[in-house]
Formats: structure tokens, sequence, C-alpha cells
């Protein structure tokens, strides 16, 4: 299983591919320029081919970032505080007062 997570941003774009163990097979980073939809399209493409994979062996993809609502082959467009959250939760998992 394979996943991807593209990140639209006003200023850079990176598009992250992943295996079903959370390992990166491929990522990529580039200036957005005008038009988000082009960028995203662009790294999205590219981490793919770094990872030698197609858009159909991803399992999900997601898009976060100011130019989320351009890319709609993506599965889910969620904000950038959603995944804030994710990420905090998953780094401090076990580690808060609830833990002890």
């Amino acid at each position: 299983m394979y996943y991807a997570g593209i990140d639209v941003g006003s200023l850079s774009t990176e598009t992250v591919i992943i295996d079903e163990q959370g390992i990166i097979l491929s990522y990529d980073i580039l200036s957005t320029g005008a038009n988000s939809r082009i960028a995203g399209e662009r790294s999205f493409r590219q981490a793919l081919e770094l990872a030698g994979l197609s858009p159909e062996d991803l399992d999900f993809t997601v898009v976060t970032g100011y130019g989320r609502i351009s890319l709609p082959f993506a599965d889910k467009a969620v904000t950038e505080s959603l995944v804030m959250v994710v990420e905090l939760t998953s780094c401090f998992r076990g580690h808060g007062p609830s833990s002890t």
C-alpha cells in the first residue's frame, strides 16, 4: 500500500510518498509560483516518478495547504490545523500526563 501527501502552500509545494509502514519512498519540494494547481501536479508527478510509481499505485492521497482545493484528484483535502493535531498526537502518544 502506498500513500501520498501534498502540501500546496503559497510559497512552496511539497509531496511525500510513503508505504504502509510509514517509510518515505520519495519526496519533492518546489516553488509554488503563480499557479498552485500546476505546482501541485508537478510536485506529485515528480515524487511518483522518483518512487517508481504511478497514480494508480496509490491507495490514498491527501492534500493540504493554501492550494488544497486546486487538486481535485486527491482523495481528501484537509486544513493545516487538522494535520498539526494528528502529527502532535502521534508524536506525543504515550508521553502525556495520562500515560503515567
